[in-house]
């Protein structure tokens, strides 16, 4: 079997690229007719961070790194983070709370593996481009292959 690939959805990433030129070209439009020292350097702090965002957005689309990579063998998360099939016991889905504003709460997405060990690994699943119950689905096949396979066949 091939190995499946998850990544960050594309259409959040082409959302930061559009998000970080818009506010770089406001905080020009601002000062616009200002171009002092003072001013190109007021401009250039406030760049920083719309800045990074584009760059990090930009370098996600091209590179198209994987966030969880499904193999016959295991679960690849970050490509750092390697979990067998054979030592995860048991996996579930929860949305938690991560912050508040002043529009309301903050929630995230996560999918909990438990492994045979008695630790546990959370993984976040919001922004990826195949949603929380897909990836849940997903869980149950591999991990019912691996299962099926470690079985001895019967005559």
């Amino acid at each position: 079997m091939e190995p499946l690939i998850i990544r960050k959805a594309a259409l959040n990433l082409y959302l930061l690229l559009v998000l970080s030129i818009l506010s770089i070209l406001v905080f020009i439009y601002i000062f616009y007719g200002d171009f002092t020292i003072i001013a190109v350097g007021i401009i250039a702090v406030f760049c920083i961070f719309p800045i990074w965002l584009f760059i990090y957005a930009l370098r996600e689309l091209i590179k198209k790194t994987p966030h969880l990579t499904f193999t016959e063998e295991e679960l690849i998360v970050k490509n750092r983070d390697f979990y067998t099939w054979e030592n995860i016991a048991d996996f579930a889905f929860s949305v938690e709370e991560v912050g508040r504003d002043n529009a309301g709460s903050i929630y995230k997405n996560y999918i909990t593996l438990s492994l045979k060990d008695g630790t546990s690994a959370k993984i976040p699943v919001s922004h990826l481009d195949r949603k929380a119950d897909e990836i849940l689905y997903l869980l149950r096949e591999y991990k019912r292959e691996s299962d099926d396979a470690k079985r001895p066949s019967r005559p």
